[in-house]
């Protein structure tokens, strides 16, 4: 496989400017030359293990599915909550 194209992808960005954005023909580049899959490889050892299985174990029902959406969406909310109070403590000053 050719290597221009990463040429091409960073030309389009820098010639990008907020008059002529030419974002989406880097992006169109990128998405033409990037693999269907593309995989990390680990070594094998217990720690890794213990990562797979944990990190990779798939909800069984819709419900067990919406309640790890039910808790990203608690730890968004927390986050945002953290960051409104810092920011109006620092406005009230």
């Amino acid at each position: 496989m050719s290597e221009s194209w990463k040429q091409e992808f960073v030309t389009y960005l820098e010639e990008s400017t907020s008059a002529t954005l030419l974002v989406s023909q880097a992006l169109a580049v990128k998405e033409q030359n990037l693999p269907a899959r593309i995989y990390k490889y680990r070594c094998d050892n217990s720690y890794t293990r213990t990562n797979l299985e944990t990190d990779c174990r798939v909800p069984h029902t819709f419900a067990s599915l919406a309640n790890v959406w039910a808790r990203a969406a608690r730890r968004l909310q927390l986050n945002v909550d953290v960051v409104r109070k810092a920011h109006s403590s620092q406005s009230a000053r």
